[in-house]
């Protein structure tokens, strides 16, 4: 079985009690419920959020929010397609050699600067494969 999108130390915290989940049907709503003091926090990817951010949101509104410099969860992003689409698995075999010949290159770091670029938030890349992250969950009281 997959690891749940919010990783192990998420799901052990809502399993254990140590956090309440309030389910949201985009990030942009849950960056309202943020802004509206309704949740303390949410996971998501810091370009995603900051590029989420520079759209919806004004930059009063950037300066109440802060990014938790701890990663709570790492994964690799993966192209899916359907294999019901005519012409996908030809595509999916392009892309794989696109990427291939992009990551051999040396052009992945590259790739990722520019399309943050026009984001006018400061952003943390993270590396191109990070392994999944073994980060501890800690309540405000400091018990686990």
């Amino acid at each position: 079985m997959n690891e749940p999108s919010t990783g192990k130390a998420l799901q052990k915290a809502i399993a254990d009690s140590l956090i309440k989940v309030e389910v949201a049907t985009s990030d942009e709503i849950n960056f309202r419920k943020l802004l509206a003091g309704r949740i303390d926090l949410f996971p998501i990817d810091v370009v995603v959020g900051r590029r989420l951010l520079a759209r919806h949101f004004s930059p009063q509104d950037v300066e109440k929010l802060a990014v938790h410099p701890r990663v709570v969860y790492a994964t690799q992003l993966h192209l899916m397609l359907s294999k019901r689409v005519p012409g996908n698995a030809v595509r999916m075999e392009r892309f794989n050699q696109g990427l291939a010949a992009i990551r051999q290159r040396g052009r992945i770091d590259a790739i990722l600067d520019d399309a943050a670029s026009d984001i006018p938030y400061p952003i943390e890349l993270y590396e191109d494969e990070p392994a999944p992250a073994d980060c501890e969950f800690e309540s405000l009281d400091g018990k686990v």
